[in-house]
């Protein structure tokens, strides 16, 4: 609904920066050669932040909304979870790369990285567009900006300093 507040917007966008740098870095980086770590370490803080801001989404965003009608983010939960558990299969191939002294090893391993990682982009994309058009609908139909506003500064509020 054009006009009424969209707290998806700012911070979605944010992600899908992270996540398509990290995927052109990661396409860009020969493994069997040179200093790949720091693509590994900022490819592994994307999916940290993909899964606090999930996390942020399940407690407060969520809570809110189930407040109101019980079970309606089922799917949005559902979606964390499963995206969730793909992140962190990822995190352990990048951790397989960085621990291998094998340059054609790293190199399967990376590819193995790169394909994956497209893959779960894909689906988080389907995601977001879900929360940002379904999500964002359900919120509007129980709450007025001034709630929503309230509702996003308590999860802005609960986030530590330095954490995403």
């Amino acid at each position: 609904m054009p006009g009424r507040l969209n707290h998806y917007f700012a911070i979605h966008k944010a992600l899908r920066q992270m996540m398509f740098e990290s995927s052109l870095e990661v396409a860009r980086t020969d493994f069997a050669v040179g200093d790949y770590r720091p693509v590994l370490e900022r490819f592994k803080r994307c999916m940290y932040w993909l899964h606090a801001h999930s996390g942020h989404e399940d407690r407060h965003i969520h809570t809110a909304l189930e407040a109101c009608a019980e079970g309606c983010t089922q799917e949005f939960a559902e979606a964390h979870q499963v995206l969730g558990a793909r992140a962190e299969a990822l995190e352990k191939l990048a951790d397989q790369i960085a621990a291998s002294e094998d340059p054609g090893k790293r190199t399967g391993l990376g590819a193995q990285l790169q394909i994956r990682l497209n893959a779960l982009i894909g689906e988080y994309l389907v995601h977001m567009s879900r929360e940002e058009t379904h999500g964002m609908a359900m919120l509007w139909a129980h709450f007025d900006d001034e709630q929503l506003m309230g509702i996003v500064q308590k999860a802005q509020a609960a986030i530590p300093p330095g954490e995403p």
